[in-house]
Parts: structure tokens; C-alpha cells; sequence
């Protein structure tokens, strides 16, 4: 009995530690629920607001990103010192870190699977000054996310 007792304790430490780790998709959803595709394939969004964060600065990196370059893009040498990760997500994957940086300080770290264009390429990564983005629809049914030059 105590063997299963303690399995079940081990697995929803685990299942905490894996949902605190990958938060949910907030570009993906946000996008979903107030660009209206069905009316218009051109939408309109301020990251601020996805993310509920005043920003200077997002930065998208590429999951195998190395964690040094991450450091010396942002020009914050202390950034995740603690972690043993040596990678901007953590681990080898597809998806994209977004860290939001206000002041000179991180104080946000996001994931997608989704990668942006038309910001400043800097090293292979992105470095994004303009709030506001451009959604387009694509016609396989995904949408393009690229900075709002009109703002």
C-alpha cells in the first residue's frame, strides 16, 4: 500500500512540475479569440495586452538557442545563471522563448511554436521594439504574425 502511496505523491509532483514548465500557448489563444478570420483576414494586436506586461523589448529565440547567446543578445549577464539548461527553452524542440524585457530586466518568459518575421534579426534570434502586430491568415488555414509598420 505504501508503494502505491507513494508512486501517486512522486507522479503529481511530476504533473506540477511539468505544468508550471509549459505554460499555455498565450499568442495562440489570444489570437483565436479576438481575431474574427470568418469576417476579415487582417487582425490587429498589441503583444502588451497578450502577455498583460508594459515591455521595452520581446526577444524570440529559437529553442536551441544557447543560453550565452540569449545573455549577450539582451545584454543581461545574470539572466537564469542558476539554471543548469543550456538552451533558451531548456530542451531541444520546435518552439520559440519570448522574454519581455522592461528596464533593462526580464519580467516575463513566454513559449510558442510559432516564430516571428520582420523584426531585427539579431544573431538568429528576433528583437522586437513594436508592440503592435499584424495577423494574417494563410490559406492553409494557419495565420503570419509580422510587426505593424503602420503604427
Amino acid at each position: 500500500m505504501k508503494v502505491r502511496e507513494i508512486a501517486f505523491a512522486i507522479f503529481g509532483l511530476l504533473y506540477m512540475l511539468y505544468s508550471t514548465c509549459v505554460p499555455p500557448q498565450k499568442i495562440e489563444k489570444y489570437i483565436e479569440k479576438n481575431c474574427h478570420f470568418e469576417k476579415t483576414d487582417t487582425c490587429y494586436i498589441d503583444m502588451r495586452n497578450v502577455f498583460k506586461k508594459n515591455y521595452d523589448v520581446m526577444y524570440v529565440f529559437h529553442s536551441s538557442t544557447r543560453l550565452k547567446t540569449v545573455r549577450d543578445i539582451m545584454g543581461i549577464d545574470n539572466y537564469r545563471k542558476w539554471c543548469r539548461e543550456t538552451t533558451a527553452v531548456g530542451y531541444d524542440s520546435d518552439e520559440f522563448t519570448i522574454i519581455l524585457v522592461k528596464d533593462g530586466k526580464v519580467i516575463a518568459r513566454h513559449f510558442t511554436e510559432r516564430g516571428f518575421s520582420g523584426c531585427t534579426r539579431v544573431n538568429f534570434s528576433d528583437m522586437c521594439t513594436n508592440p503592435i502586430f499584424k495577423i494574417t491568415e494563410t490559406k492553409c488555414g494557419g495565420y503570419r504574425t509580422i510587426p505593424a509598420k503602420d503604427f
